[in-house]
């Protein structure tokens, strides 16, 4: 499988437990397009330093550079 086009649209579920200062936070990065990569691989989530974004079995692997191609 490999991924193409970017999502049209991204939706995060919040709990009763989120603060709306740490969603607004999320919002500025995402406005601010810093084009950071995260994983979660339990316990945590994980921000992807390299390259390349995979799934833990390494079935699918994507570039940062596919991710942000404009």
């Amino acid at each position: 499988m490999c991924v193409l086009d970017a999502p049209f649209l991204v939706v995060e579920v919040l709990s009763e437990s989120d603060f709306m200062s740490v969603v607004i936070e999320k919002l500025k990065e995402y406005a601010g397009k810093l084009r950071l990569l995260y994983t979660y691989r339990p316990p945590a989530l994980v921000e992807i330093e390299g390259e390349v974004i995979s799934t833990a079995d390494g079935s699918v692997e994507v570039s940062r550079g596919e991710i942000f191609a404009e």
